[in-house]
């Protein structure tokens, strides 16, 4: 026994497996994948009888991985067969021939005896490998409340997500708010860390039916009763690391925390709030709302849509397709996505037909991040409909090279009369002016912001006013302003963020340079009189708004400032000759 301990502390060792009392490794036949799973390998006939070493559970789900039926991921998808015979079966599976296959073999091979199928849907599928694989769990019950306490502790401070890091024998558990994760909020053994992740992965009701360590999964809670009050739905990341595991959800809020209810709450600046107000005279086209993740497009997008319907006093018909939805408002029809759809068709193809049969003025495709869902938008916008989405791209101009990428054909990406108007958006973190130091001065000590100084002074920006973020401290006592507990800013220097935009509407002049030059647009776009978030980003710059950190990764470096400075420039000296 002495040799079988020390061979199982090499293996952990070696290959990072979590510990978790009397445990050996088992290989699920249907995907080759070693996995472990508590207590010695039972035999065929203990498994049938549902018993291992005395252990009574009553019947056993034999077709979770390692339940001693090793069937196809479809098949575990469409089904689950206890000891006792109880089969249950996702309503438009019940007569598949391959799937009654699956009794037939138990039968057969494991003795377990033969009862009619029992047609349920997926959310009880679901709940049954969910409970399966949480009864292995040491504490399956003090892991779901202390998931559901972090939850509650993420609304309760804003975050938009929750990063869970599993390394060793070790694990972290940190917020993200307003772009920076925050101090640890919790720390967890090994066996802690698999219970929680296992109990989050079956918390879902849009994911995998059995969860796969090894693999990357996705999945979704759409359930609000297992829901603080504001939180419409969780979106939820399993990711095998090299030497680990992460989880990260997604906070998807019915009302937006720290903001107003209006676009005008937004804080946009007035020529980005007309170009909106023109987009909603729009009858059809496809409206862009494009940034990097976190930084507010599905908000503006939201709220967008709302005072459209506004505008119109509320007698629009507009739809939404959302995976999970993200804020639920009366105006929009919120169409969900089915976990599985029928004859192997995507669900997300199902439900945005849906919505399309309802007759909508304006419609909502989440965002685009696959080619089907690009050449839908693309579609529905040449129906004669105004489409509005989002795109993960660094700028605006990026727009239709980014739908090429996801495959729309070039001349139909590069075609202005498709495209309704574009807007680009970043929220860039605000300095705290109490404990903010100047550029000039930390540059003497600090070689990083050296190179941010010298980077400034190459393109002709002054520096004497430039500041950068403190470290939240005046004299030897915490920051009053930026260190506050109440404050939701997790990074000490900062305390708040500044939503800045910049907004295009396409033309086919400016689509036909940008086609070939996206340099040469850039300048005829300032040219005429477009502002873009660089330019916006310099100016709260040298107002002591921003820091010189936070706006060379949020706004534009130093030389991508200095392109745009010089094309407005250009600009004022050219109709400084002619008036002249």
């Amino acid at each position: 026994m002495g040799a079988l301990m020390m061979l199982r502390d090499f293996g952990h060792r070696l290959f990072r497996f979590p510990v978790r009392g009397s445990r050996s490794p088992v290989v699920d036949g249907a995907d080759g994948i070693v996995r472990l799973h508590e207590g010695a390998i039972a035999s065929p006939a203990a498994t049938a009888a549902g018993t291992r070493h005395g252990d009574e559970r009553g019947p056993r789900l034999l077709t979770i991985p390692g339940g001693g039926l090793d069937v196809p991921d479809d098949v575990r998808q469409a089904c689950a067969l206890y000891s006792d015979g109880t089969f249950l079966v996702h309503r438009p599976h019940l007569h598949s021939a391959r799937i009654l296959e699956t009794q037939k073999q138990a039968h057969e091979r494991l003795n377990v005896p033969v009862r009619p199928p029992e047609a349920v849907d997926l959310p009880r599928l679901f709940q049954a490998y969910g409970d399966s694989a949480t009864q292995r769990l040491p504490d399956a019950t003090g892991a779901r409340q202390r998931l559901l306490h972090h939850i509650e502790q993420a609304a309760a401070a804003g975050a938009s997500d929750i990063q869970m890091t599993w390394r060793g024998d070790r694990a972290e558990v940190r917020f993200q708010v307003h772009g920076y994760l925050t101090d640890v909020i919790d720390e967890l053994h090994a066996r802690e860390a698999e219970a929680l992740m296992t109990t989050a992965f079956y918390l879902a009701d849009h994911s995998d039916s059995c969860e796969k360590p090894a693999e990357a999964q996705k999945s979704s809670v759409t359930n609000r009763r297992l829901l603080p009050a504001n939180v419409l739905a969780l979106r939820m990341q399993f990711a095998p690391l090299g030497d680990g595991r992460h989880l990260n959800i997604r906070l998807c809020y019915a009302v937006i925390p720290g903001v107003g209810q209006t676009l005008t709450s937004l804080g946009l600046p007035g020529h980005v709030l007309r170009h909106l107000y023109t987009m909603q005279q729009r009858a059809s086209g496809l409206k862009t709302i494009c940034a990097p993740t976190e930084h507010g497009k599905s908000t503006t997008l939201h709220f967008w849509l709302c005072d459209l319907s506004d505008s119109r006093s509320n007698r629009l018909t507009i739809v939404s397709c959302d995976d999970p939805p993200e804020g639920l408002d009366p105006r929009i029809l919120h169409f969900p996505v089915p976990s599985r759809a029928p004859d192997g068709r995507d669900p997300l193809d199902v439900a945005f037909e849906t919505a399309l049969r309802v007759a909508p003025h304006a419609v909502r495709l989440g965002e685009c991040r696959t080619p089907w869902q690009a050449q839908k938008a693309y579609e529905t916008a040449n129906f004669g409909k105004l489409v509005a989405t989002t795109l993960h791209c660094d700028q605006v101009l990026e727009i239709p090279s980014r739908y090429v990428e996801l495959g729309i054909p070039r001349e139909t990406a590069y075609a202005a009369h498709r495209h309704a108007g574009w807007t680009g958006q970043r929220l860039i973190p605000c300095l705290c002016r109490t404990c903010a130091e100047r550029l000039t001065d930390v540059a003497r000590r600090d070689e990083r912001r050296a190179a941010l100084l010298d980077g400034y002074r190459a393109v002709g920006i002054p520096v004497e006013n430039i500041l950068v973020r403190g470290l939240g401290v005046v004299g030897k006592e915490p920051c009053p302003e930026c260190c506050h507990p109440d404050l939701r800013v997790p990074m000490p220097g900062l305390v708040r963020r500044q939503l800045v935009a910049e907004c295009v509407r396409p033309t086919p002049e400016l689509m036909a340079v940008l086609r070939d030059d996206m340099d040469e647009a850039r300048r005829r776009w300032i040219a005429g009189g477009g502002t873009s978030m660089r330019l916006v980003a310099h100016g709260l710059l040298l107002e002591g708004v921003i820091g010189a950190d936070e706006c060379a990764e949020f706004g534009g470096s130093a030389e991508q400032i200095g392109f745009d400075l010089r094309a407005r420039d250009a600009v004022t000296a050219g109709s400084a000759r002619i008036a002249a």
